[in-house]
């Protein structure tokens, strides 16, 4: 069943992120995105990647999905796509929206160009996002930068390719060249869904409880192998930061 937020004890907490971003609260996408007159639903694209040296793959339909509940409740967001050059600089993996727009991106740093960027880029502006994931042969987790692994989000690799169990995050940010950037992923396909079962069931309906900059939360499967709504699989805040 689904974790109230008011319960849970978070980790890592009221950290300083990098120095050249400016962490938001999640609650203020509504404003910088959801209202706003210059936002994009940046989509990682399922076909025409690698793009360059820029190494991100093709992505899954679901991740179109997901990101149809956020696009959905942005006023002038247009769809874009990753694999568009006059959409994403094919060099660097930079978005080219100019400052003050909103982005949406989804799908983790394997298969979005701009997640890559913010994750896992040397160029200018890059390896910024307040949290990242990493792995080995055998584990996935998340990492706050600057500060190290987050406490309880390491997660075997057979729990997530089952879609018995996953791990999703959430984060919100002014980058460096001025745009207000959220992130939303899960480590798989299921996850990524699952974050925007979560996002439309619990978050937006509570969106001002939602006041730091990211979240990590875990899902667990009921044991039907389906990807369900809050209340059905189980969704619980492991961690979260300012």
């Amino acid at each position: 069943m689904l974790t109230p937020l008011a319960a849970i004890c978070v980790e890592a907490s009221q950290t300083v992120g990098p120095s050249n971003i400016t962490l938001l609260k999640l609650s203020q996408i509504e404003f910088y995105i959801m209202l706003s007159p210059s936002a994009q639903v940046l989509l990682p694209n399922i076909v025409g990647k690698p793009v360059g040296t820029i190494p991100v793959g093709n992505a899954q339909a679901t991740d179109w999905s997901a990101a149809g509940y956020f696009g959905g409740l942005a006023e002038h967001a247009v769809t874009v796509y990753d694999s568009d050059t006059a959409i994403v600089d094919p060099s660097t993996g930079s978005p080219k929206a100019a400052a003050g727009f909103g982005l949406m991106l989804f799908g983790g740093p394997a298969v979005s160009i701009p997640v890559w960027f913010y994750e896992k880029s040397s160029a200018a502006g890059g390896s910024t996002s307040p949290i990242y994931v990493a792995f080995d042969n055998n584990n996935v987790w998340f990492v706050q930068r600057g500060v190290g692994v987050i406490s309880g989000t390491t997660m075997p690799w057979s729990d997530i390719n089952s879609g018995k169990k996953g791990m999703i995050a959430y984060e919100f940010f002014e980058d460096a060249f001025g745009r207000y950037v959220l992130i939303v992923y899960g480590i798989s396909w299921y996850d990524t869904f699952g974050a925007a079962l979560f996002f439309h069931g619990e978050i937006w309906p509570n969106l001002s409880y939602y006041s730091n900059s990211w979240y990590v939360v875990q899902r667990v499967d009921n044991g039907n192998g389906h990807v369900d709504d809050p209340g059905v699989d189980s969704y619980t805040v492991i961690a979260s930061g300012s």
